[in-house]
């Protein structure tokens, strides 16, 4: 985001039209990750309209559309999904080549479709593992995995991959959160305990994502557990949909904390705090904490007493 937030203007003020292009599809894929999806769509599509795309560039921002999409349920997804992997193979070009399969993977999964993702995986996994690539082959294995296919994945895949898949999931969900990214942590959350499952539901619904909301509630009421009605408490007392941590970082900018004050508070790494930062202003639709705090206090967002 920090070298994002200085490239993007300074390629716009020079006419320098490729790195624009190049950096607004990273920032279309971080948009991604942070778990602000309607801002990943906007951009991504902003870009696609582009005449002088390369096919690197054009397959990122694809699959930076179309991953959200599948999160949210939009069977739209599969257009710009079906275009990434025939442009991936074309290019024969194992980054775009797994990030495509491992997004039909995902597709697959949660439409159910378990066999079907086990296949797009396969596809290029070996490949992945011939270039002992830790993060493409990680997150290859990981919907592997999920799929329930039989396998061991070589012990040098990216951690938080690693963890989840030999089930230390409140590692893996720590490393997701600390890298902050919310739906890969509630990835995590939903193969723990009940208290764990209920925290993946907060987060899932805090971000929209329909179809794994209904896939972890069906596993919730599978394993006996009460399935709330309706939106988390956390995300349905304010009207930001933000979640717990959230409001709990919302609640130290009020105060006027620093962001080191407040990680010491809440426990958290400078780099968390700055993720949730990031992701309340955009989910307040402000510019700067100290709207986001004004905001806060204008809704009575934390009452006193």
């Amino acid at each position: 985001d920090h070298y994002l937030t200085e490239g993007i203007p300074y390629a716009a003020e020079n006419d320098d039209d490729y790195h624009l292009l190049q950096m607004l599809v990273w920032r279309a894929s971080v948009r991604l990750y942070q778990g602000r999806w309607e801002e990943a769509i906007e951009t991504a599509s902003k870009v696609l309209q582009s005449q002088h795309l390369d096919i690197e560039a054009r397959t990122c921002a694809l699959l930076a559309l179309a991953r959200p999409r599948i999160r949210l349920g939009d069977p739209d997804a599969l257009t710009a999904l079906d275009e990434a992997l025939a442009l991936a193979v074309q290019a024969a070009a194992l980054p775009r080549l797994g990030p495509t399969r491992a997004a039909r993977a995902e597709m697959a999964w949660l439409a159910g479709n378990n066999d079907l993702a086990v296949e797009d995986v396969r596809a290029v996994y070996d490949v992945a593992v011939g270039k002992k690539h830790p993060w493409i082959a990680g997150e290859l294995a990981f919907w592997r995995w999920r799929a329930g296919d039989s396998f061991t994945p070589p012990e040098w895949i990216a951690r938080p991959f690693a963890l989840q898949i030999t089930g230390d999931w409140r590692r893996a969900a720590k490393e997701w959160e600390e890298r902050g990214c919310p739906y890969e942590q509630g990835m995590a959350l939903m193969d723990g305990d009940e208290s764990a499952q209920l925290k993946a539901l907060e987060i899932f619904e805090s971000l929209g994502a329909r179809p794994i909301i209904e896939k972890l509630k069906g596993r919730m009421r599978t394993q006996g557990i009460r399935v709330p009605r309706g939106p988390r408490p956390a995300t349905r007392k304010n009207r930001f949909g933000l979640t717990s941590r959230e409001m709990e970082v919302l609640g130290q900018l009020v105060k006027g904390s620093s962001n080191p004050a407040i990680a010491k508070s809440l426990s958290l790494s400078i780099r968390t705090v700055e993720h949730h930062i990031a992701s309340i202003l955009q989910k307040m639709g402000v510019e700067s904490r100290n709207e986001a705090a004004a905001l806060a206090h204008k809704d009575d967002l934390f009452p006193a007493g």
